[in-house]
């Protein structure tokens, strides 16, 4: 094809500067037939029917009240959300047992001793070193005994051999 320019060219016999005029003219009128549409189109935009089922929302009576709710901070004791967990009981779990507990002596069901970590199952809870059981605070666990303490009584719970 460029051949046949170039020869188109040269049978006319034109001059450079005339050449390079019309290779102007001719990439104006592509560029101008490529962008037309954009160009001399923009401010006619069509409207496309589209089906819709918007419902507007009931307006606000005069007489509705709007209640503000104000944050009611808890009392309760914070605790650190990275440490490990012994239970996995809901709070209201856990004071049910708790009161249910308190009038009964406390039972010792297992201890768990591992590395950095001594768990007491006593009457249905889980305990550390430093928690409550059934109103007794747990002053220290070893492999077969629990130390539990209220006031200042202090009870050893051992626990038992099972075959």
């Amino acid at each position: 094809m460029l051949e046949k320019i170039k020869t188109f060219f040269e049978k006319i016999k034109l001059q450079k500067a005339n050449k390079q005029t019309i290779l102007v003219g001719l990439l104006v009128v592509v560029i101008i037939y490529a962008l037309w549409p954009t160009i001399f189109n923009s401010g006619k935009k069509t409207a496309i029917p589209v089906k819709t089922t918007v419902t507007q929302p009931p307006l606000l009576d005069k007489s509705t009240e709007v209640v503000v709710q104000e944050e009611v901070v808890d009392d309760t004791r914070l605790t650190d959300p990275f440490s490990l967990r012994t239970s996995a009981q809901r709070k209201d779990a856990v004071s049910e047992t708790s009161g249910k507990k308190e009038g009964n002596d406390p039972v010792l069901e297992g201890i768990w001793v591992s590395e950095g970590t001594r768990v007491a199952f006593i009457s249905g809870q889980t305990a550390n070193v430093g928690g409550e059981v059934a109103g007794w605070r747990v002053t220290g666990i070893s492999k077969t005994k629990v130390w539990l303490m209220k006031g200042n009584e202090t009870k050893i719970l051992e626990l038992e051999a099972q075959l």
